[in-house]
């Protein structure tokens, strides 16, 4: 993968995983406070989840298609 590849992914990987954890967040403060339908809350705690796993992918796969240093020795 060429830097500027790498750099485009990790700048995904990195919003996603904020986001999914400020969703989460946000989801877990609504809902203490009680201001939206639990099952409202729920929903966007299971958006953020799917936000944080969709990161974890995204930097598994950077790890994943990086170019060999040469054969093992």
């Amino acid at each position: 993968m060429a830097d500027a590849e790498i750099r485009v992914q990790k700048r995904r990987a990195d919003r996603a995983a904020l986001g999914g954890v400020v969703l989460m967040g946000l989801a877990l403060l609504v809902s203490s406070l009680g201001w939206a339908p639990p099952l409202l809350t729920t929903a966007a705690a299971i958006l953020g989840g799917g936000l944080l796993m969709y990161a974890v992918h995204l930097g598994w796969m950077m790890f994943v298609n990086r170019e060999s240093d040469g054969p093992p020795s």
